[in-house]
């Protein structure tokens, strides 16, 4: 660490179930064991974890929702996790540049669909601690209760390296070799972290980076789905609970009604097809039901209360030292640690009118409801008593005769819904590029189904961001899919410009590491230039469900 100094100085002249710490407990076959790269992190640090689930997932099609949230409980950010068949899920979280010093809780759940509702498979408190000073920086403290992490677990791991002190940037190729307790050789899923051991071992926080749950019911594995759930609840227009037979949601990226429906408690349990990141969605009633309606979705969980971090000396001198690494990264016009994301390609949904209309092509009018009205007659809007306007879209199925549907017709503006036909008549039609009109039959029944069972107008704007009327602004929400693919950044010594320093004490993570069929498994890293002590930890876990924790400690120094 006395080298990380002088470059400074010369650059700046855990049910529900929860996580409890691996003590000497044995994990059992029946239990999920959550592996975080370490045990707190600071402004602007990404927190890499793998989540190992029970044997008997293993096969099972299964998504995780994981949500952060702060310890009142209130979801911060959420994303889902596919296993893909595989008995664990990997994913990071993006700690905020101004997060607010205290306890998180990271929590995994599945979605049981019959139950409409989630089911807790792990939850773990994670430190998430501010280097920028201020009312946001932890309270100062004594030194921490040291609670190292032990080995645990029926699996054997041995991890081999060729010496016991490197050099800074030699690059180090351990070994690991997994057997079970007779010697044999294991096959299994193993993630590697590997840490600066002075900054980020016991005597920094004195917590495990490492928590197992109490058992899990076998049973989950086949009623947890592999599908993306959001849950919420129904109301009417007084705001009560109110039961549904169609409750419809538009996805603007998929340009797509999507239906569900409620219990007798109104509670909401909406499936959505597979995307990644986030994405709007607005909830909409049934006219034959009820239009005025709204939505609340679920954005608090219950947590476990931990007490908030306190500033150990250890840990001061860490928010000193990570304070420094920022401006050295800041120096050379670098982050600390970047993530580089991959979105898969994917393609927008698209709809397909019955017609296609351009104003623009016409003469002038003042609004919408005197275009349609002087040139085009496949919508009509009509000027009520009360001084509001009511719409009606031609229905083509009654041939012969000027029909139109008995009821106003369902009207996407920028792509958010609207039944407010005031709204839409009024429109300046000088910012309307094109309007979409839906009114075959087939047409409607293959792209809206029942809420668009009397016509859909789709009005395309030139304004930058338009809003619907409030209370259709009010239910749209913004919901979370995967979790896109990211690569921890390790260290590379030839992407680095002359004579830069690399200080960072999350030094590697990799959480795809496999043995072969004789238990044997390797992997490399470049080391930084810190001189320091390090850890190296490795977690296994079998394919028939045992697990293994095993740590191997090194030193690195300036010259030989």
């Amino acid at each position: 660490m006395r080298h990380f100094s002088k470059w400074v100085f010369v650059l700046l002249l855990g049910l529900f179930p929860a996580l409890n710490p691996i003590s000497a407990q044995v994990v059992t076959r029946d239990q999920c064991l959550l592996h975080l790269d370490k045990s707190f992190y600071v402004s602007g640090e990404i927190a890499w974890y793998k989540l190992y689930l029970p044997a008997f997932f293993r096969d099972k099609e299964l998504s995780v929702r994981v949500s952060v949230t702060d310890q009142a409980g209130q979801i911060i950010r959420s994303h889902y996790l596919k296993t893909d068949g595989k008995a664990y899920v990997e994913g990071y979280y993006k700690v905020p540049f101004d997060v607010v010093t205290g306890m998180y809780h990271l929590v995994f759940e599945g979605s049981d669909k019959t139950a409409r509702k989630f089911e807790r498979l792990a939850e773990t408190a994670v430190p998430m601690i501010s280097d920028l000073g201020g009312a946001s920086s932890p309270v100062a403290g004594g030194p921490v209760e040291q609670k190292p992490a032990s080995p645990a677990g029926n699996l054997q791991i041995e991890i081999t390296l060729p010496a016991d002190t490197f050099l800074c940037r030699d690059q180090i190729q351990p070994r690991i070799a997994v057997r079970d307790q007779n010697g044999r050789p294991v096959k299994a899923d193993i993630s590697v972290a590997v840490t600066d051991w002075e900054l980020c071992g016991p005597k920094a926080f004195g917590r495990s980076n490492i928590g197992v749950t109490s058992g899990l019911d076998p049973g989950l594995a086949g009623r947890l789905t592999n599908a993306l759930y959001y849950r919420g609840q129904w109301l009417n227009g007084e705001g009560k609970p109110a039961a549904a037979k169609v409750a419809g949601a538009f996805s603007a990226e998929d340009q797509k009604l999507f239906y569900t429906n409620t219990d007798a408690a109104g509670t909401l349990f909406l499936e959505l097809p597979d995307f990644y990141g986030n994405k709007p969605v607005q909830f909409l009633g049934w006219e034959k039901e009820n239009t005025d309606i709204s939505v609340r979705m679920d954005g608090t969980l219950r947590v476990n209360q931990e007490t908030s971090p306190a500033l150990s000396p250890e840990m001061a001198e860490y928010l000193r030292l990570s304070a420094g690494r920022k401006k050295i990264f800041q120096y050379y016009k670098m982050l600390e640690t970047g993530l580089s994301v991959e979105f898969p390609e994917t393609k927008p949904g698209e709809l397909k009118p019955d017609m296609k209309v351009y104003p623009k092509e016409f003469k002038s009018f003042p609004n919408v409801a005197t275009f349609f009205r002087e040139v085009l007659r496949p919508i009509t809007f009509t000027l009520k008593k009360d001084g509001a306007y009511d719409a009606r879209i031609y229905n083509d199925q009654i041939q012969g005769l000027d029909e139109y549907y008995p009821e106003k017709p369902l009207f996407i503006v920028d792509n958010k819904i609207t039944r407010d036909v005031d709204f839409v008549a009024k429109m300046d039609l000088s910012l309307v590029e094109r309007v979409d009109l839906f009114f075959r039959f087939q047409t409607l029944r293959g792209q809206f189904n029942v809420l668009g069972s009397n016509g859909v107008a789709r009005i395309i704007t030139s304004a930058d961001d338009i809003a619907v009327p409030d209370a259709e602004e009010e239910d749209i929400f913004t919901v979370s899919g995967l979790q896109p693919e990211a690569a921890f950044p390790a260290f590379d010594p030839s992407s680095m410009a002359a004579h830069q320093p690399f200080f960072r004490p999350q030094l590697y993570w990799n959480p795809h590491v496999e043995t072969d069929n004789q238990g044997k498994a390797s992997f490399s890293f470049y080391q930084s230039d810190e001189v320091s002590r390090f850890r190296i930890q490795v977690v296994a876990h079998g394919e028939n469900g045992e697990y293994g924790i095993a740590e191997r400690v090194y030193w690195v120094r300036m010259e030989r």
